[in-house]
């Protein structure tokens, strides 16, 4: 089992190690992986320390299964996101910080970049189709090989559960089941899945 207590890894850094690593092991000595990315929830909202020292927030919220978690798993404790959930995603799905995948904002309708318009500032185009699975080529998205497809390809099997928003709709990039994943269950272009 890996424990990271005091370490601080970028996110991607960690999962690329954790790809790597588990590449080494048989496979029936691989280790389960099991990753929430939880929209608006903030890092001190859960009794599990995310800081180097136990926050007053901390002490407010009760979440015994997460302690169990992070004490038998790997806990991040410094990772990249975005205010938005499609960029931060787009970043787990593809290893990649925003500015390299240049998806920004939230993605969901095809060819529509839905930023505001006003003001003295023109903001720069930015792939608002979101990301697409390798091979795939669609105006204003970038073409990935996805953590999940890398998983699977080492023998994973990947379930995707809830929100996947990370590509447009009426593109590759809206189904989980494109980019590895085995098994999706209500994860499509839009943010917020019945």
């Amino acid at each position: 089992m890996i424990h990271l207590k005091k370490k601080f890894l970028p996110l991607s850094t960690a999962v690329a190690g954790m790809v790597a690593t588990s590449s080494l092991w048989a496979a029936n000595e691989r280790p389960n992986i099991i990753l929430f990315l939880v929209d608006d929830m903030g890092w001190q909202e859960t009794s599990v320390p995310f800081h180097s020292e136990v926050t007053p927030l901390n002490n407010r919220y009760q979440t015994p299964n997460m302690q169990k978690l992070a004490e038998k798993g790997v806990k991040f404790m410094q990772a990249y996101s975005c205010a938005i959930s499609s960029p931060s995603r787009c970043s787990l799905m593809s290893g990649m910080n925003a500015a390299r995948h240049r998806v920004t904002n939230w993605t969901l309708e095809y060819n529509t970049n839905n930023d505001a318009t006003g003001g003295s500032i023109t903001l720069p185009d930015w792939n608002y189709n979101g990301i697409q699975p390798a091979g795939t080529t669609v105006n204003n998205a970038t073409s990935i090989t996805s953590l999940p497809q890398i998983l699977h390809d080492n023998g994973y099997y990947t379930i995707h559960c809830g929100k996947a928003h990370f590509g447009a709709k009426n593109t590759a990039g809206e189904d989980p089941l494109k980019f590895g994943f085995d098994v999706n269950i209500a994860g499509g272009a839009n943010g917020g899945p019945a």
